[in-house]
């Protein structure tokens, strides 16, 4: 799912920066996780 988010946000002149979950940026979604949470950046 991250990559196509990053697909996505590209589209519309965005950068994926992190994806995290459980509001903990040390820890990766995963399928025990899967809520995940997208830090986006405009892009220059």
């Amino acid at each position: 799912m991250p990559s196509e988010m990053r697909g996505l946000a590209g589209s519309v002149g965005l950068a994926l920066v992190v994806t995290w979950t459980g509001f903990d940026v040390a820890i990766s979604p995963s399928p025990e996780n899967p809520r995940m949470h997208f830090l986006l950046q405009k892009q220059k």
